[in-house]
């Protein structure tokens, strides 16, 4: 990492939203981005997020060919530069938003890829995000450091042995990078099919090696009805925050 003062450089940084999966494990008959929460979508909380932020020039969603819910929001910010169709697996619809995002962004812009169902992350780790970014002039996750004791098993579930949590977080989003180089880890995983979870394991196999930082544990991505309510309480916290400044 090149370490220079963040004043000096200026940057383009775009937003891409993979919205394209179904969430299956949430059980329920629509996309876990369509579910509610206080009268509004998942997803809508997730774009405000992006939206609050000054640095962010637009954001660009990735959804699902049949999707049916995304023309009935009502989203009306200048930031939002539109839908695109999403691919099979995230790595694809990620890689389909960098063609989208080529009609304002150039190689030489940064992109930032947001999870749909990460509803409460804070605007205060998303700039966090970009800050250390701009003066580590590299590449940037949040992540959270794992506080439980893990254990590693086998195919039956037996424990083989107890991990060593001090090298290890839950990588979360937004993660933040060149749009060059993303756009050919991504095309290089799917080229040689690298099962890849998320943006930065694939720049990984580039030999890159991004900054993890740390953000606030509440910036849970919704995967289960569990995760939504504890999404709802996360969020009304952040709303009364808001209303008391």
């Amino acid at each position: 990492m090149n370490h220079k003062n963040n004043a000096t450089i200026k940057r383009n940084i775009w937003a891409v939203v993979p919205a394209a999966g179904v969430g299956r494990r949430m059980g329920k008959n629509q996309p876990k981005q369509y579910l509610e929460i206080r009268g509004r979508s998942i997803i809508e909380h997730s774009l405000d997020k992006l939206f609050g932020c000054k640095a962010v020039a637009g954001v660009a969603v990735g959804i699902a060919p049949d999707d049916a819910y995304w023309e009935k929001l009502d989203i009306r910010n200048k930031k939002l530069l539109g839908a695109f169709v999403g691919g099979s697996e995230r790595v694809n619809t990620v890689l389909n938003g960098l063609d989208f995002l080529s009609n304002w962004a150039t190689g030489d812009d940064w992109v930032m890829v947001h999870d749909a169902a990460r509803p409460c992350v804070s605007l205060k780790d998303i700039n966090l995000l970009i800050d250390k970014s701009l003066e580590f002039n590299c590449s940037v996750i949040l992540a959270s450091p794992v506080t439980d004791t893990v254990k590693r098993v086998n195919a039956c579930n037996v424990i083989q042995g107890t991990v060593n949590r001090d090298e290890l977080m839950l990588a979360m989003t937004p993660q933040l990078f060149p749009v060059k180089l993303l756009r050919l880890a991504l095309r290089t995983a799917i080229d040689n099919n690298i099962p890849t979870t998320d943006e930065s394991a694939a720049v990984e196999k580039l030999g890159k090696k991004p900054l993890a930082i740390r953000g606030q544990r509440t910036n849970i991505k919704i995967t289960t009805v569990d995760d939504l309510q504890l999404a709802n309480i996360f969020i009304d916290e952040q709303d009364s925050m808001i209303e008391k400044q």
